[in-house]
């Protein structure tokens, strides 16, 4: 490829701070911190240093309040949302701005204060925060780490609301306006498990979101379903960061997959919703009884006032296609 810029560019340098509980200093502080160590580890000053890039979840500080500390002039700055990969992103991001003439040397940072302030997922000082839109088919669940989302990627691979629900400690918000949720947890409040119907190719689509991933087409309609389906991957939570899930550890948080329009429109398609496994009771079903391929149907978990949050139970019928259970530890 013309241009390719593979062997132009290094790191040079690489700074950190302790880490530690209670270290009772700012994002700010630790992220000044970590570039000084960087920038002496590669033996630059200040002034040879022109460019910053950052990446947070709303947890950290901006690049225009470290560089002032450091006494850095960029010529070019960034700081954006996001996690995990991020850091490599930002290296791709670093060499396109030197690519374009922008700056020569750019500090990259992460800082937060993940044990003594906001942990990312949304816990800590944003933990007490009414939850809404997609955070309503996940919290519930014990799914909130950027980790535990990736993870179901792929296998192997001014408002007028409706009331508040109160679910362990978590506050359940939907807005009249919700058009992506409101229905779905209204027909669960009555006991049935809907998805959405595009109009358009007729498809349905697990993820209740506002356009069809298959033709683009903005209108749809509720489809109501059968609630039964195959574990297609799961998670063993064995330690939550939310505090009233600490007595439910380990629980399972399943990727359903429903019997309805499995492998359509390609092989690699279905449809598929995220949920706890639970026994007859609603406890957090057994470590051991958790497998890829299990036959399970839905479970409508009273909450409060009407509220309703699907859960899911094993049923006794054949597992289905790959199947795959992790071996619970011992004690």
């Amino acid at each position: 490829m013309a241009g390719n810029p593979r062997d132009k560019y290094c790191i040079v340098g690489v700074g950190e701070t302790e880490y530690s509980r209670a270290s009772g200093r700012t994002t700010r502080a630790l992220g000044a911190e970590a570039i000084r160590n960087a920038m002496n580890d590669a033996g630059l000053t200040p002034d040879q240093v022109d460019g910053m890039l950052s990446y947070h979840g709303g947890d950290s500080t901006p690049s225009t309040s470290i560089q002032y500390d450091l006494g850095i002039r960029p010529n070019f700055y960034m700081d954006c949302s996001g996690g995990g990969s991020s850091t490599e992103a930002l290296v791709g991001l670093a060499i396109g701005a030197i690519e374009a003439g922008m700056c020569d040397v750019v500090a990259i940072f992460r800082s937060m204060n993940g044990y003594s302030n906001i942990r990312i997922g949304g816990t800590g000082a944003r933990a007490s925060a009414p939850i809404g839109g997609s955070d309503l088919m996940k919290r519930p669940y014990g799914l909130i780490s950027a980790v535990q989302q990736f993870a179901y990627t792929r296998r192997g691979a001014g408002r007028t609301t409706m009331p508040n629900y109160n679910y362990r400690g978590i506050t359940l918000s939907i807005p009249e306006n919700d058009s992506e949720y409101k229905g779905y947890f209204e027909a669960a409040g009555e006991g049935r498990l809907v998805v959405k119907k595009c109009v358009e190719c007729g498809l349905l689509r697990g993820e209740p979101g506002p356009g069809c991933p298959w033709c683009t087409s903005l209108k749809w309609e509720w489809q109501q379903v059968s609630g039964k389906g195959t574990i297609y991957s799961y998670q063993v939570v064995a330690h939550t960061v939310i505090p009233s899930f600490r007595d439910l550890t380990p629980f399972a948080i399943v990727l359903v997959e429903l019997d309805e329009q499995r492998g359509q429109p390609t092989e690699f398609d279905g449809l598929r919703i995220t949920g706890n496994l639970v026994d007859a009771d609603f406890n957090m079903e057994k470590e051991e009884k958790v497998g890829i391929g299990k036959r399970v149907e839905v479970a409508f978990l009273p909450v409060e006032d009407g509220f309703m949050l699907p859960q899911w139970r094993l049923i006794d019928e054949p597992e289905q296609g790959f199947t795959w259970s992790h071996e619970a530890p011992e004690g």
